[in-house]
């Protein structure tokens, strides 16, 4: 009895194996090459990002949240909520007016005076997100200068 056991294991076992590498032997799809600077790449993801968005103003409630507020070079302004483990929140500001509340609040001659300080905004709007990257749509703002 131990010994047909044994056998049954083992073309198990084989069988399992036999499985693995047949499956190990198919090759994957070939990738298709995207160049994500070209312009059709751009205009179409700004298609997708301008559906969403809208999709995400109609279907999602206003909340407000607090966050600190930074600037990268290669990404533009960034939110940080504290609670959430610092990760970045990239901000959608679909006003001009709030636009140039945040220009306002980070030109060299506001920044020279709060050196040290953090940017923090007070923000009514959207939370939604976009290909797994947080965002918020910012629909007002509310800036001020901590210490």
């Amino acid at each position: 009895m131990m010994r047909q056991l044994a056998t049954v294991s083992a073309l198990c076992i084989g069988v399992f194996l036999d499985t693995q590498n047949a499956m190990a032997r198919v090759r994957p799809p070939e990738p298709v090459l995207v160049d994500p600077n070209s312009q059709e790449f751009q205009k179409q993801l700004s298609r997708e990002l301008n559906i969403a968005r809208q999709a995400a103003l109609s279907d999602t409630p206003t909340v407000t949240r607090v966050f600190a507020v930074g600037w990268d070079m290669h990404h533009g302004y960034y939110l940080i909520q504290r609670d959430a483990g610092y990760a970045w929140v990239i901000p959608d500001l679909l006003d001009q007016k709030i636009v140039a509340v945040f220009d306002a609040e980070w030109s060299a001659d506001v920044l020279d005076k709060h050196a040290g300080d953090r940017l923090v905004c007070e923000c009514e709007g959207v939370e939604w997100s976009f290909y797994s990257n947080p965002r918020f749509i910012v629909q007002k703002a509310k800036l001020t200068w901590q210490h």
